[in-house]
């Protein structure tokens, strides 16, 4: 039967709607295809290479004698404590992050910025002069850096804190280092370093607040096994003593909790286990509330 005119239409109008779906995704078919290596194999992002550790053994510029005098400084006319009080305002106070733009097969570049907090907790980019103030001169360099590093809040993801520590900031001025804030991410879940590296270097600071962030999880059961009591990282962070304050930013997920009610017990464990942290390691009490917790752990035989 020779076809109508009604079906030749419907076939060219059919041939026509199948040219345009492939006109606007042809190109994003073509990317994954690319991406996937053309066999459904997603090729991985090559490994970021991390910059080398700082040297802890550095020159003590304050022993030798300055290249040039200062001029114009007028700010070294002014008393020191006048002089350090202004510097404080100056240098301190910022959340100041640290992330790696990789590069290649070379070392990464490591990039900062200065953040402030918002009345409702949320992070905002700020201009923060810090770093040409210490370039100013020498006695600015030697009374401005021990500011910077104990009045400001260090903000890494925790999948590569100890590479970016070591290469930014170095183990010269761990001991300086007084607050940090720690993003957990699904990559530092995935964290296939040694966490006792990552602990090893909290204990060398002389933290007075910590600060850890896992919004950017999307389900509560991952909380709990983080801060899980008998898990990997819980004692190497319990073991941080001395603090001044624990904050522990839950993911926000309120609309899932419907879709998946079972979520949340999820969340009042989660919520638990940040007041027993607090509890362990905040207060008053802190510390005799740690040692009885770790006669606890030992007589049901599980390692301090």
């Amino acid at each position: 039967m020779a076809p109508t005119l009604k079906s030749v239409s419907q076939r060219a109008l059919r041939v026509l709607q199948v040219a345009l779906v492939f006109t606007i995704l042809g190109p994003c078919i073509l990317f994954q295809w690319g991406v996937r290596g053309g066999r459904g194999c997603v090729r991985k992002s090559p490994p970021i290479v991390y910059p080398p550790p700082l040297p802890t053994k550095r020159v003590d510029i304050s022993k030798t004698p300055p290249a040039t005098p200062a001029k114009d400084c007028h700010i070294l006319n002014l008393p020191q404590e006048l002089r350090l009080m202004i510097l404080e305002d100056l240098l301190g106070g910022r959340i100041m992050e640290l992330w790696p733009v990789a590069n290649g097969s070379k070392p990464c570049r490591i990039s900062s910025a200065g953040l402030t907090t918002n009345s409702d907790g949320s992070l905002a980019r700020t201009k923060y002069p810090g770093i040409a103030i210490l370039k100013t001169c020498r006695q600015l360099y030697l009374e401005g850096l021990p500011i910077w590093h104990r009045k400001n809040t260090y903000y890494f993801d925790m999948s590569d804190f100890p590479q970016l520590f070591l290469a930014a900031l170095g183990l010269y001025c761990i001991s300086n280092i007084r607050h940090l804030y720690l993003v957990v991410s699904s990559d530092s879940l995935r964290y296939d370093g040694d966490p006792e590296r990552a602990v090893g270097l909290l204990h060398m600071m002389q933290l007075e607040t910590l600060h850890i962030n896992f919004e950017l999880l999307f389900r509560f059961d991952e909380v709990v096994k983080f801060m899980a009591l008998d898990g990997d990282w819980a004692p190497g962070i319990l073991a941080i003593r001395g603090l001044r304050a624990f904050e522990v930013r839950l993911p926000e997920r309120v609309r899932a909790l419907e879709q998946y009610p079972w979520e949340t017990e999820q969340v009042q464990l989660a919520t638990q286990l940040v007041a027993d942290y607090r509890a362990l390691m905040v207060g008053p009490k802190a510390e005799e509330k740690y040692l009885a917790f770790l006669k606890d752990r030992a007589e049901h035989g599980a390692a301090a």
